[in-house]
């Protein structure tokens, strides 16, 4: 049944041996289920016609020259499509326009060792019995990781009696007539055993870290498609229609979530920005290229880049790690969602007629489609979250000195970041804008 489902995929990972690199065992994972919504098709469209506006009001030039890159993953390169014909108001997406780039937008094994180290540390911080230090962001009133985990995973074993009972005695497939990605009663449910299983059935010491994202991306992608589903076959018939359970869940697994998901590409400052570097640095050296080239081109253009969460993650900490002075703190910064954006905006200025043309670098970062709430929201049959708007991370600097920060890190080299006293803002005036640089994951 789920072969034919137009998600369904299967994936190989050898496994080789520290010392001499030789084959140690093959790892076969077949998934079904991840592909485009129909949400997503109006989120990406939405997102592409906002976009267009707003750099029509800015600079109409702009769009004579686009070019857009994505990595090969189905649903990435679905946004792509969509999101470009609304940019670019057009039923049919020239030939050139769009390029897969694999080696620079797909997943990336050249921080494997770092994210595993990664991985065990995260391990040891959720694991019963012992009292770690924890170092990364964690509220204040919430006892500490381990616990929650463990509170997390009775209250599954609860919920994992409630299903099966409700599956028993009642018609399921009356409880939700329509359903979103070839999904049924029956999928719902082994989706959610394997949930139960990979959290209940295991033992603790063992218990897999990434987990807490498969969990919290189910919930969330429930509360959006199948909400009626999600508050009547976890909710006890005896107890009318209370869904406090599964908010309860979600609770834990979204405070457990915005723990796990940053430190899964490294646990202090120093380990996150060599995992960035190892994992997106041809993404930022193809990004300075092109801001350099944009600079002494005679004409603007626009740059996209669609790619996974795990780019955008690592992207994110070498924008915040590089040294590059920022409005806000990385631990300010919300979760990834669909639709996360991370902008680089090159601005030209001329001072008088005769004056030499000055360049300034602007970072802004959006989320995406993300509200903290999802359960409490009430959305109708489009099953959509807005996209949230961007928000400037930095202040125009001088693209040079901006530049100087990255290159820095990137290329390795005896490059310093420009020792200059930073003007509080570059005034720009919005028609002499010749070059939007973007670099968005979806």
């Amino acid at each position: 049944m789920k072969r034919d489902l137009p998600g369904t995929k299967v994936q190989i990972k050898p496994t080789y041996s520290k010392e001499d690199q030789s084959f140690v065992k093959l790892q076969l994972i077949v998934k079904w289920g991840g592909e485009f919504t129909h949400s997503a098709l109006y989120q990406s469209r939405d997102l592409g016609e906002n976009l267009r506006k707003d750099l029509l009001i800015m600079n109409r030039s702009v769009f004579d020259d686009v070019k857009m890159y994505t990595s090969s993953e189905r649903r990435v390169s679905a946004t792509a499509d969509i999101f470009s014909r609304a940019f670019l108001d057009i039923e049919y997406i020239p030939e050139g326009i769009i390029e897969m780039r694999k080696e620079m937008l797909d997943d990336s094994n050249a921080a494997k060792e770092q994210m595993d180290a990664a991985k065990s540390q995260l391990c040891t911080l959720l694991k019963p019995g012992e009292s770690t230090k924890i170092n990364a962001i964690w509220p204040d009133d919430v006892p500490e990781p381990r616990i929650v985990v463990q509170e997390a995973i009775e209250l599954m074993k609860e919920l994992r009696e409630i299903m099966r009972e409700n599956f028993n005695t009642m018609d399921v497939e009356s409880i939700q007539l329509r359903w979103c990605c070839s999904e049924n009663p029956n999928l719902f449910k082994e989706r959610w055993e394997k949930l139960f299983e990979d959290f209940c059935d295991v033992e603790r010491k063992k218990f897999d870290p990434s987990k807490v994202s498969e969990l919290y991306d189910s919930i969330k992608y429930d509360a959006l498609h199948n909400r009626q589903f999600l508050e009547t076959i976890f909710v006890k018939q005896s107890e009318g229609n209370s869904a406090s359970k599964v908010k309860k869940l979600y609770h834990m697994a979204k405070i457990l979530f915005d723990f796990v998901a940053p430190q899964e590409y490294g646990i202090t400052n120093e380990d996150k920005l060599q995992i960035g570097l190892l994992t997106s640095k041809s993404l930022i050296q193809d990004i300075i290229k092109n801001l350099e080239e944009s600079k002494t081109s005679p004409t603007p253009c626009t740059r996209l880049y669609f790619t996974k969460e795990s780019h955008v993650h690592t992207l994110l900490n070498v924008v915040f790690l590089s040294g590059l002075p920022t409005r806000i703190s990385k631990n300010k910064i919300p979760e990834l969602d669909y639709l996360t954006q991370i902008t680089f905006e090159l601005y030209e200025r001329h001072r008088g007629l005769s004056g030499d043309k000055e360049y300034s670098l602007r970072v802004a970062f959006s989320p995406g489609a993300h509200d903290p709430n999802i359960l409490d929201l009430r959305l109708d049959a489009r099953h959509c979250l807005n996209v949230a708007p961007r928000i400037n991370l930095t202040d125009h600097l001088p693209l040079d000195v901006a530049l100087s920060y990255y290159k820095s890190r990137v290329y390795n080299t005896d490059i310093k970041p420009k020792n200059v006293e930073l003007p509080p803002v570059v005034p720009v005036d919005k028609d002499n804008i010749t070059s939007l640089q973007l670099s968005k994951s979806f």
